[in-house]
């Protein structure tokens, strides 16, 4: 199962997008590189139990104001890793996320983040 999100699907005014995805057990591609990001605070959970889950395209995904990215990333089992080139993390939310993809059991997942200021 895959979703894409085009340009009109608007979310420049959303703030919290915790659990957004959560248990979405046969997901398998999911494109939300249109999603505007600019002022969202909560990412906690959000892809949490997407097990099935192996592309995750979030190109223009920008946390500068996220705060909490808690178990984001929590079992995603089969998504071997992030396009983390394009990833734009607060050091704030930095922690979070790390510590999360360690505890996890999320196996492979490489983040190597662009430190915004």
């Amino acid at each position: 199962t895959s979703i894409i999100f085009n340009k009109y699907f608007n979310t420049e005014n959303i703030t919290n997008m915790g659990y957004m995805f959560s248990r979405c057990y046969k997901l398998t591609s999911i494109d939300i590189s249109n999603f505007d990001t600019k002022n969202v605070v909560y990412m906690d959970y959000m892809f949490f139990f997407c097990e099935d889950l192996t592309s995750l395209e979030i190109s223009n995904f920008q946390t500068t104001k996220v705060t909490n990215m808690e178990a984001m990333f929590c079992e995603c089992l089969s998504l071997q890793s992030l396009p983390d080139e394009r990833i734009r993390i607060n050091t704030t939310s930095l922690g979070l996320l790390s510590r999360n993809l360690q505890t996890c059991f999320t196996p492979s997942i490489t983040l190597v983040p662009v430190i915004m200021p």
